[in-house]
């Protein structure tokens, strides 16, 4: 650990001297002192370490009165101006600083050892956190990235976690009104690529932080975050060093002892998803392998979905956060499924026949409008292989229920199978090409003598060739309708309406449909 000017003015106020720093020191504090001994003592001062650029010295000089004491850096023997260096009132003499500052010096040692044994030793990462209330003053919690209170100081606890959830070994998650809020934030999602500390305004709690991220071999994986007290808009580089320190411990730990879940993208579960996904066809073999930890069975039941996440323009880093919180949240509230994270998309797959279907659908709902995203669900299938056209008919529910209303939360494959069989029907021939003759020739005599032959023919083939429904549903009378009907079959020359001529008629008359006609 580096001792530092700023390192010994944190401990200076921590014993309660009262501390006046020049101007200036704010530039330099973080110099680095290289050792703390005693060098020379003369009638005005005392030299108590080298710094470790060779130019500067660490002096206390005692004041004018006998309660004061002066601690600068300088390269002279005299008094610096524009050197860092503080006055310390309360403080007999000179000698009383250094030896409290020598033995603070040992004591910080003794509490790096202590967090690096704890590391070895493999004890809860709990009680390496707690060893952070020697030196750090504020309130301090760790939030992973699934939004759970992994620790926190008594004091900071209650204002944090959600008290009616709690999951196993006590560790609690943060509020819902909270979670959804900070994911809400651009600057929440971009603070998760800071590398050194920063501030941020929690506006939900009304309170500012000081955070340190914690990454877990070059990922987010959690925040260390400490609560300015009210009115303090800042703290102490001293202090902020101190904070450093710890976090790197926190990651050394994760690093040396976090156990690798049972569910993680990279299971062979998750990977088979993926590959069945990309349309690979992996045997039987490898199917059961993948399935039977999970007690999932080729033969089940299953539903797909895909999921998005709304996306606000330049939120460059939102998905790299929001998307994973998605997928191990789906996984916490539905265990026998599996997400996998797709680029922008989530892909889920649910195993519905280990999973409690009656309230399904209500509790998904209530997921996605909390968790700020749409999702497109595909029909029931049996047999985890057809993953693939599971996944083709979500992301066609997705993109066609989103285009015709935008409103909606998900969209089922069953509302859209229709539009989606029109939507092939039309990529290698305009829809113009595929209308019926007879179609196209109504649709241009309305257009031309202002009838109204389409929605005619149409009531006529949806009421299943009843005039008199037709009728009413048109609201004009049965004689008017029957007419038009004679009209329809002079112009076309249809007498007798097969099954084939009907769904071509429907098809056509869908296609006109689509187009607004």
């Amino acid at each position: 650990m580096k001792m530092t000017f700023a390192v010994l003015l944190y401990l200076l106020q921590r014993q309660g001297c009262h501390l006046h720093t020049a101007a200036g020191a704010d530039n330099e504090e973080s110099r680095e002192i290289q050792r703390l001994r005693y060098l020379k003592r003369s009638s005005e001062e005392q030299i108590l370490s080298d710094i470790s650029d060779g130019q500067k010295t660490l002096y206390l000089k005692d004041g004018d009165t006998k309660d004061s004491v002066f601690m600068y850096l300088s390269d002279k023997s005299g008094m610096p101006e524009a050197h860092p260096c503080c006055h310390i009132k309360g403080a007999a003499e000179s000698q009383q600083i250094f030896e409290y500052l020598a033995e603070q010096w040992q004591e910080l040692d003794a509490w790096e050892n202590r967090l690096a044994q704890s590391i070895l030793q493999h004890v809860p990462f709990q009680n390496i956190l707690t060893q952070g209330k020697t030196y750090i003053r504020q309130e301090y919690a760790l939030i992973d990235r699934d939004m759970n209170v992994m620790f926190s100081t008594p004091e900071y606890h209650t204002e944090l976690a959600n008290t009616k959830e709690e999951h196993a070994e006590g560790i609690r998650r943060l509020s819902a009104e909270l979670t959804h809020s900070l994911l809400m934030r651009k600057d929440f999602h971009e603070a998760a690529l800071k590398k050194e500390g920063f501030y941020f305004y929690n506006h939900y709690t009304e309170s500012l932080l000081y955070c340190r991220n914690i990454f877990l071999f070059d990922q987010y994986y959690a925040r260390l975050i400490c609560r300015l007290n009210k009115g303090q808009d800042n703290i102490s580089q001293g202090e902020a060093y101190l904070i450093e320190v710890l976090a790197r411990y926190i990651e050394l730990y994760f690093q040396n002892n976090l156990q690798t879940p049972d569910r993680h993208q990279n299971d062979l579960l998750h990977q088979l998803c993926r590959s069945l996904y990309a349309d690979e066809k992996p045997d039987i073999a490898l199917l059961q392998t993948a399935l039977s930890p999970y007690h999932w069975k080729l033969g089940h039941r299953y539903q797909a979905a895909v999921l998005k996440a709304y996306q606000q323009e330049e939120w460059q880093t939102q998905m790299e956060i929001t998307l994973p919180f998605l997928v191990r949240e789906l996984e916490r509230q539905w265990p026998d499924s599996c997400a996998v994270s797709l680029g922008n998309k989530v892909l889920w797959v649910i195993n519905l026949s280990l999973t409690e279907q009656a309230s399904f659908f209500s509790r998904f709902s209530v997921f996605i409008r909390e968790n700020v995203c749409r999702a497109g669900i595909s029909e029931v299938f049996s047999g985890i292989s057809f993953i693939h056209s599971a996944a083709l008919e979500a992301e066609a529910a997705l993109r066609l229920g989103s285009r015709s209303n935008d409103t909606f939360w998900y969209y089922q494959f069953e509302d859209y199978r229709l539009r989606y069989c029109l939507e092939n029907m039309t990529k290698d021939l305009p829809s113009e090409q595929l209308l019926h003759p007879a179609v196209r020739l109504l649709r241009d005599r309305d257009i031309q003598k202002g009838t109204e032959l389409v929605p005619t023919l149409r009531a006529y083939l949806n009421c299943g060739m009843n005039m008199t429904h037709a009728a009413d549903q048109l609201y004009i009378h049965r004689t008017t309708f029957c007419r038009r009907m004679e009209q329809i079959s002079h112009l076309t020359g249809i007498t007798e309406f097969t099954s084939d001529l009907t769904l071509d008629l429907l098809i056509s008359l869908k296609l006109l449909e689509e187009e607004g006609n």
